[in-house]
């Protein structure tokens, strides 16, 4: 077995993970992004551990607008979880809001390979895909994993805070009109950015996990 690695979790505290204890896997979570609004926000795609739930490491941080416009090519994102093979956790996005409403970014074509369960289905185009996610229902202003999930519909709703959607989001020059696919018709998971959901000057943090926790090989 591996020699154990140092990590730095959320709270900034070293935590001590064994690598590779899990069997020899890939693990790896891929997902999609479009980001057009001239004030997105920042998000940070975590991996935390089931137990303790607090405890949650930071894989990749995404800060502002990645688009100008409409239709343009969808950001594609591959995060290594080599590092925590054995462990059991979720997967989640956090998005720290902007200052005004344009502000809403698209997530598309999600899924968890080399798991003891095999390929996750986390991409909001299948039915499948879209059980699979849950959100919290208001925010933190800490990155610190809330404790209440619940289901994410389709529809624009600003009181979800987190929808599934199709044909481009609600809110003017923001987003794309198509999944990441190209489809016009094809859902996508959002982020509903307009008021009451962003206060210009305050710090607030949204989330969405994975429905089910998970053990990476």
């Amino acid at each position: 077995m591996a020699p154990p690695i140092s990590m730095i979790g959320m709270s900034g505290a070293v935590s001590t993970l064994t690598r590779g204890g899990g069997g020899g896997g890939s693990p790896t979570f891929n997902w999609r992004y479009y980001a057009y609004g001239s004030t997105i926000g920042v998000t940070y795609i975590y991996w935390g551990l089931s137990s303790p739930t607090s405890t949650t490491y930071l894989l990749r941080t995404v800060s502002g607008q990645q688009h100008t416009n409409i239709g343009q090519t969808w950001n594609t994102y591959s995060e290594d979880l080599s590092a925590y093979s054995g462990t059991t956790g979720y997967i989640y996005i956090v998005y720290r809001t902007g200052s005004n409403f344009y502000n809403d970014p698209q997530f598309d074509n999600m899924e968890l390979v080399d798991t003891t369960s095999g390929t996750i289905d986390l991409d909001p185009g299948t039915t499948t895909g879209r059980s699979n996610w849950w959100r919290y229902n208001s925010y933190t202003t800490s990155i610190s994993p809330p404790g209440a999930w619940y289901t994410i519909p389709i529809g624009t709703s600003t009181t979800n805070i987190w929808n599934y959607d199709s044909g481009g989001t609600p809110s003017t020059s923001t987003g794309d009109t198509r999944d990441a696919d190209g489809s016009s018709s094809g859902y996508y998971l959002y982020f509903e950015g307009s008021s009451p959901n962003y206060v210009s000057g305050s710090i607030r943090y949204y989330w969405v996990r994975t429905a089910s926790s998970y053990t990476l090989l």
